[in-house]
């Protein structure tokens, strides 16, 4: 209940607002983002209140972690002007793919997040703060790659990643 105001019911997020879809997202990289929102590793003040130790232990973190990658991924997320796909389908097979795999699909093992079916905006967002250096808990090798990146190239990838369809039989049912 307490990640729904934010994420949604269905933990689809609000790209309005740049709440993250979660849902389907693998557990190890919700467990490491909510124990660094909880250190002070990253930085997000709206959520810090909900995943304090006061609210969830760490055995909860664990548990609502699970729950969420156990959602059907919405397709229904926001999505860039598909004007530049190619540039980057381009820039994301030389640079992120190695990381995020080749359909977006991420690598739980290495914390690597699933970016296929994110929203448009947070994916901008997120790639912005982590090449301006201010996402402190950024993997240091994707900052280096993404320092020369204007934020065109920036949104033409967001627009890419946004639009790569969740990994086979994740996809929530379209109502």
């Amino acid at each position: 209940k307490l990640c729904q105001g934010c994420h949604m019911e269905n933990a689809s997020g609000k790209s309005v607002a740049n709440y993250p879809q979660i849902a389907g997202q693998h557990i190890s990289v919700l467990v490491k983002q909510m124990v660094d929102v909880r250190s002070g590793r990253r930085d997000n003040q709206k959520m810090h209140p909900f995943i304090s130790t006061e609210v969830l232990t760490y055995e909860d973190v664990g548990n609502v972690a699970a729950y969420i990658n156990n959602l059907p991924i919405p397709t229904t997320n926001s999505k860039g002007d598909g004007l530049s796909l190619e540039r980057g389908k381009f820039l994301y097979s030389k640079d992120c793919a190695a990381c995020h795999g080749d359909l977006g699909e991420g690598d739980a093992a290495k914390f690597f997040p699933r970016v296929a079916s994110q929203h448009y905006d947070y994916l901008f967002l997120e790639a912005v703060n982590i090449r301006d250096g201010q996402r402190r808990n950024a993997n240091p090798k994707m900052v280096k790659l993404i320092r020369k990146y204007s934020d065109a190239d920036l949104r033409v990838v967001a627009d890419y990643m946004s639009r790569l369809p969740p990994p086979p039989g994740t996809a929530a049912p379209v109502q």
